[in-house]
């Protein structure tokens, strides 16, 4: 099932924040339920929102809110990523099971390093 989506932005005036709409059909393609959360980014701004379906809106466009448009940098017509919430953890956990690798590994060195120096 397709986890990640690009979805075009549609401008909702509506005030209140914390929610975006988007087709039925975009739910199911997340393999999400109405009212939970979903991951929008666009470049390096990442936000969370619940979301919830609407069969009268276009399956390649998401609603966004004021907040969430400016939080994002984006304007109507601009493309978000739009994933569900558990790829994202699923995405970190392995990001920082890479940097903590990677940390582990220079660690280990800079013990080799003082070691060495200690012994000489």
């Amino acid at each position: 099932m397709e986890k990640t989506l690009s979805l075009k932005v549609r401008k909702s005036d509506i005030e209140k924040d914390g929610i975006v709409r988007v087709n039925d059909e975009v739910l199911t393609k997340l393999g999400v339920q109405e009212g939970e959360r979903i991951v929008i980014s666009k470049d390096e701004q990442i936000i969370l929102r619940k979301a919830y379906g609407d069969d009268t809106i276009n399956k390649d466009e998401i609603f966004l809110r004021p907040k969430a448009r400016e939080e994002l940098k984006v304007k109507e017509g601009d493309k978000v990523k739009v994933e569900d919430y558990e790829t994202l953890g699923e995405d970190l956990k392995e990001k920082l099971s890479d940097v903590k690798e990677k940390i582990g590994k220079g660690v280990g060195r800079i013990k080799d390093r003082f070691r060495k120096e200690k012994e000489e």
